[in-house]
């Protein structure tokens, strides 16, 4: 998908960033789109920290949403995901379409932490998310 302004960019996000969470309200304050639900091509790993940490380590898909964004919300973002970093990864929609677009995935977080547990074999998170025994 090329954004509806050529300016803008494609954020996936997977966690406090969805819709009904608290971080939301960031990414919509300044007329971003919501574009469809995702899930990651390439496999990484969903930690607990009180909120959900994805690492580059490959163990599932992370499904999340899709957002057409004007570039200037990344600064807000990059300053409140200040333990994350901002990456370019490929996700498929619903419809079967490969997007490339930014995600903030966790590189300062230590693998003790507890995992939460996929449902059939891909990381949905939400706030009554089980963890893995």
């Amino acid at each position: 998908m090329t954004p509806s302004n050529p300016q803008n960019q494609l954020l996936f996000v997977y966690g406090t960033l969805k819709r009904g969470y608290g971080l939301n309200p960031i990414i919509n304050k300044s007329g971003e789109t919501f574009i469809d639900e995702c899930t990651t091509i390439k496999d990484y790993t969903m930690y607990h920290a009180g909120y959900p940490v994805v690492s580059s380590e490959p163990r599932h898909p992370v499904k999340g949403e899709l957002y057409e964004v004007n570039p200037n919300v990344f600064g807000e973002l990059d300053r409140i995901e200040g333990g994350y970093d901002r990456v370019l990864v490929e996700v498929q929609d619903t419809e079967g379409t490969i997007h490339e677009a930014w995600m903030y995935l966790g590189v300062k977080w230590r693998s003790n932490m507890a995992r939460y547990a996929p449902r059939d074999g891909v990381y949905v998170w939400s706030r009554d998310e089980k963890l893995e025994d």
